[in-house]
């Protein structure tokens, strides 16, 4: 099975090449190597040159007779406009699929399919992989969802849990519960806090959660 296209190889040791596209009656290329998108009958002739200046010519090769498919078109719709899940929400994830695609979602890492249907709800943090299979061809797109970390002036990190409701007092803190590429959301106020980031995380504000504009100066962290 070929998709969208394919590199064909000639042999080593020959002054020149020449693909002929036998389908069309015209030639692909005259280097070694040439690209084929089409479905075609192809064939190869090569010649090498002797220290005299003759040549000899190699007969063509037995013509190949190829069958390539595209590739079906796949992307995933977010219907909820959001990646984060807040603890009252779910995402409701769609398909934009070439027609007759057979769609597969899964979640990263796994084998086994969440859903054949072209949504998906997701209710828990991760990286979904949707799939999309046309005539032995297949395309994937994948998405992350976060269960996000908030910090809030008002919050607490003795009896705070991070969520929007009951979130942590200090940034600090929150960056020590975060795991790794998880997300940090800072609602607007004054942190006094020097911060050290030891791991790859992602700490944003309102303007990144609701688009507002006032986040931008409004929430600070003052090092003293």
């Amino acid at each position: 099975q070929i998709c969208d296209s394919i590199l064909l190889k000639a042999p080593k040791g020959y002054d020149s090449y020449t693909w002929n596209d036998n389908t069309n009656n015209v030639i692909l290329g005259t280097d070694r190597t040439v690209w084929v998108s089409d479905a075609i009958n192809v064939s190869l002739s090569a010649s090498y040159s002797y220290d005299d200046g003759t040549s000899c010519n190699s007969a063509a090769s037995n013509s190949v007779s190829l069958s390539i498919n595209a590739s079906p078109n796949a992307s995933i719709i977010n219907h909820s406009g959001t990646t984060d899940l807040n603890g009252s929400n779910s995402i409701v994830l769609g398909v934009n699929a070439s027609p007759g695609a057979t769609i597969g979602w899964f979640e990263s890492g796994s084998s086994t399919a969440l859903s054949s249907n072209d949504t998906l709800l997701v209710t828990s943090a991760g990286t979904y992989l949707l799939t999309a299979t046309l005539n032995g061809c297949s395309v994937s797109d994948t998405i992350r969802t976060f269960v996000p970390i908030f910090v809030a002036t008002t919050g607490d990190n003795s009896t705070g849990d991070g969520s929007l409701s009951n979130p942590y007092k200090t940034i600090t803190y929150g960056i020590s519960q975060a795991s790794t590429g998880d997300r940090i959301y800072v609602l607007p106020g004054t942190y006094q806090e020097n911060l050290v980031i030891g791991k790859a995380i992602n700490l944003q504000s309102d303007y990144d959660r609701l688009g507002d504009t006032n986040a931008l100066h409004t929430t600070i962290i003052d090092g003293g």
